[in-house]
C-alpha cells in the first residue's frame, strides 16, 4: 500500500506543469542595453499597468527620447548619447564608439569654454 501511494506521488510531481519558457509572457529582450531594457519596464509600469498617457507606446530608449517634454536640442543630444552607447555593446564597433565620445567630448568642452568666456 505505502509503496502504491510512492509511485502515485512520484508520478503527480512529475506531471506538474513547470512555466513554459516559450510564451509570449515570459519572453524578454535578449539585449544587454539596459537603456531600453529600463524605458521598457517604465512604459510598462507606468503606461500599461497605471494608464499614464505620457508613458504608453515606449518601447525603447528613442521613443521614451520622441515622448519628453524637452525641446529639440536636447533631444538630439540625448539621443547622439544613446547612439554612442549603443554601438559601443557591440564588440566590432568598439573604435567607432570611441570616435563617437571624443567627438561629443570635444565638443562638450568647446561649448564649455564659449560658456565661461560669455559669462567670466
Amino acid at each position: 500500500m505505502y509503496l502504491l501511494w510512492l509511485l502515485c506521488s512520484i508520478s503527480y510531481i512529475s506531471s506538474a506543469q513547470l512555466p513554459d519558457i516559450n510564451s509570449k509572457e515570459n519572453k524578454t529582450a535578449d539585449t544587454t542595453n539596459f537603456m531600453d531594457l529600463q524605458a521598457n519596464v517604465y512604459g510598462d509600469i507606468f503606461g500599461n499597468k497605471m494608464n499614464i498617457e505620457e508613458f504608453k507606446g515606449i518601447e525603447d530608449f528613442t521613443s521614451m527620447i520622441n515622448k519628453m517634454d524637452a525641446t529639440p536640442e536636447m533631444k538630439a543630444k540625448l539621443t547622439s548619447q544613446y547612439q554612442v552607447y549603443d554601438t559601443s555593446l557591440d564588440p566590432k564597433k568598439k573604435e567607432l564608439a570611441k570616435v563617437q565620445f571624443n567627438e561629443l567630448l570635444v565638443k562638450a568642452i568647446q561649448e564649455g569654454q564659449e560658456k565661461e568666456k560669455q559669462n567670466p
